[in-house]
């Protein structure tokens, strides 16, 4: 309990201190706030560090390459044994609804935007082991990797 002795000084001290510690407080929650959304995000990985867990995968029967792009993206050029789902079409959270939700996901696009937002949507329906590819299949190409057709 605060004890006022009637000084101007005292009074401006405690709104100070105790400004502060609402600054604090509302610093800590935020903080809290943001290791539980951290703890529940995805991996981004760069196409190098892509390239690696397929490698690592590639006799895995639960690791999954998800290509988020349109069918038309997907036929000019794809990550051999991908999956493709349209990113932009109207039932793509029920497609992926119909995912296995304990398997391991490289989540792919073009740039990497559609994919990111994909894998968001992914861990928000419990997928549990998502990655999502920095740069898509552009950077992928960019750096003289392997497509099919």
């Amino acid at each position: 309990a605060r004890v006022n002795n009637g000084s101007v000084g005292s009074d401006f001290l405690w709104r100070f201190l105790m400004s502060i510690l609402k600054k604090w407080l509302g610093f800590f929650v935020l903080c809290a706030t943001m290791n539980v959304a951290c703890a529940q995000s995805f991996d981004n990985l760069t196409p190098e560090a892509s390239a690696n867990l397929i490698k690592a995968n590639e006799n895995n029967m639960e690791f999954v390459l998800l290509d988020v792009r349109t069918p038309e993206e997907y036929s000019q050029g794809h990550l051999k044994n991908s999956i493709n789902i349209d990113f932009y079409s109207t039932n793509f959270s029920a497609e992926l609804g119909k995912l296995e939700k304990n398997r391991t996901y490289l989540v792919y696009c073009r740039s990497g935007r559609r994919s990111a937002s994909a894998a968001g949507q992914m861990k928000s329906l419990g997928f549990t082991k998502v990655s999502n590819m920095l740069g898509g299949i552009n950077q992928w190409l960019q750096e003289g990797r392997p497509v099919e057709k």
